[in-house]
Formats: C-alpha cells, sequence, structure tokens
C-alpha cells in the first residue's frame, strides 16, 4: 500500500499541471474475498479504496481515479489454476460468459477510463469479469 501510495501522491503532481486519469486494476477479489489468498485480496481491496479516497480528495484539481476490477483472467499468475480442469470448471460454471477472460478484455475498459468519453467518472470500479 505504501508504494501505491507514493505512486498515486506522484501521478498528482504531474497530473494537477494538466488534469488527467488514472485507472488502477484492482481485482473482483477486492469485493468478494476469494479463499485461500488473503494478503492478495487485501492489498487489492486496499488499493481499491485507495483509488476512491485520492479521487475524492483530488477531484477538485480534475483528475479522475478509478479501479478496473478483473474476474478470472488468464495469466501467468492464474496459469495454475486454468490448467486444472476441476479449478478451471468450477471457476468457468460461476462466470455468466462460461470462460475465463484474457488480457485484452481488459484493455478496452481502461482506455474507456484514460479517455475523455469517461470525463465524468470518477471513484468508480468497472468489473470486467465475464
Amino acid at each position: 500500500m505504501r508504494g501505491a501510495f507514493i505512486l498515486l501522491s506522484e501521478c498528482c503532481k504531474i497530473l494537477k499541471k494538466n488534469t488527467g486519469s488514472v485507472v488502477n486494476i484492482t481485482s473482483l477479489g477486492a469485493e468478494q474475498g476469494f479463499p485461500f489468498n488473503p494478503s492478495y485480496q487485501s492489498s487489492k481491496a486496499g488499493l481499491r479504496q485507495l483509488t476512491k479516497s485520492f479521487a475524492r480528495d483530488y477531484s477538485y484539481l480534475g483528475i479522475r481515479f478509478n479501479n478496473v476490477c478483473p474476474g478470472y483472467i488468464k495469466t501467468k499468475m492464474t496459469m495454475s489454476s486454468y490448467v486444472n480442469r476441476r479449478k478451471n470448471k468450477t471457476r468457468s460454471d460461476q462466470i455468466m460468459l462460461s470462460r475465463w477472460g484474457e488480457v485484452k478484455d481488459i484493455v478496452g475498459p481502461v482506455i474507456f477510463l484514460l479517455s475523455n468519453a469517461s470525463s465524468y467518472i470518477t471513484g468508480s470500479d468497472i468489473y470486467v469479469d465475464g
């Protein structure tokens, strides 16, 4: 959390001259708290709330802070669960679109939040969880 706080503070120093947008990547787990990984879940929840605090504190400068909260995404970190047939099926059965996301599924929401198309959005979470 200390590193995230310092980085966001530095972003504010740069963006206050031009306004802008910051997007943090948290996790669906920040909201739901998945089992057997408390350090990951709590750090993502902390980042989620830190983003909301910065949104409130720096909105007067026109700086926007938002979160993209992915669900199950195929990455190096999740590959052991993805290739495990039982875990994959258990997770896929919980996803409305019945499939894991890919990194490319996160790109559109991030671009949207960084663009002027989202100029009236701050302190929000966009869930990309299928």
